[in-house]
């Protein structure tokens, strides 16, 4: 390329790998690659999203990235938390900082099923009662967050029933750091 005659961020790594692969050698891998082969055909697939289209050659896990975290946040949303989490797990194997998306959805889970009514009354000690102001003042935060601690510490053993499918990603995310020695594949 006349414009980018140097290798552009990571192709001094692709690129070889990818020649690998044409000449049929599949059992060879470069640990500086950060994505598993086959995720970007899986992105390039996903990319035929209109909204994701234009940006699908920028980052080519993006499509994919984006696309489970939306779709586990609306599951989540749907109380289908079991789905949600493999779904979440999936969108950590395409970008592993998504693991904090993971910890998002769980978190907006927890304040949704412990402030529903219909929900906690039927199976929890307490309900949050979360201040709807549009100016909350640092005391009236604090006791919010000590409020919400308490309700879930109350209810910990429920809320590790329902929520167990999340945690098990967060601990296999843990026990992949540790075994690869960093996050990044």
């Amino acid at each position: 390329n006349t414009v980018v005659p140097d290798p552009y961020m990571d192709e001094i790594f692709h690129i070889p790998q990818a020649q690998r692969y044409c000449e049929g050698n599949y059992h060879e891998w470069d640990p500086k690659l950060t994505t598993p082969p086959g995720l970007a055909f899986n992105a390039f697939v996903l990319s035929s999203f209109p909204v994701n289209w234009f940006y699908t050659f920028l980052y080519y896990t993006d499509s994919g990235s984006t696309f489970f975290v939306l779709w586990a946040y609306l599951l989540a949303l749907k109380r289908q938390f079991w789905m949600s989490a493999m779904v979440s797990g999936v969108g950590v194997l395409f970008r592993q900082t998504n693991i904090g998306w993971v910890c998002f959805t769980l978190g907006v889970s927890i304040v949704d099923v412990l402030s529903d009514d219909n929900f906690s009354n039927k199976h929890f000690h307490g309900i949050l009662r979360p201040v709807k102001e549009k100016n909350i003042g640092y005391v009236i935060g604090i006791q919010e967050i000590f409020n919400f601690a308490l309700i879930a510490l109350r209810n910990l053993v429920e809320l590790i029933i329902i929520f167990y499918p999340y945690l098990l990603v967060l601990l296999s995310f843990i026990y992949f750091i540790i075994w690869n020695g960093g996050i990044v594949l």
